[in-house]
């Protein structure tokens, strides 16, 4: 367990990546949102798919994390299953925290 936990926190090195940019990407993406609903009214409501946005940067988040911190932690001696389990554990942890904020 506290090989997972560490892996976690190697993650949080990136901390722009994983704490400040979400929060960012989601208030640019409203901001939009409003905007588009403002300029184009609709009787039936506004669905701009706008939370779509969150999961397509925290999926290119995942990716880019694959290929610029898994090299060095296999390096360092992690396995790729221990990699797995301490990134799941990290984005469970901040969904958990991001839903509840």
């Amino acid at each position: 367990m506290t090989t997972l936990v560490n892996i976690a926190r190697y993650h949080l090195v990136d901390r722009l990546t994983y704490l400040a940019l979400p929060w960012g990407i989601m208030a640019f993406s409203f901001l939009v949102n409003l905007a588009i609903a403002a300029v184009v009214p609709s009787p039936q409501g506004n669905y701009t798919a706008g939370l779509v946005t969150i999961y397509v940067f925290l999926f290119v988040c995942g990716a880019l994390s694959m290929t610029r911190s898994l090299p060095f932690g296999l390096m360092l001696g992690v396995s790729r299953r221990s990699y797995y389990l301490g990134t799941a554990l990290l984005i469970v942890v901040l969904g958990a925290v991001y839903g509840w904020g």
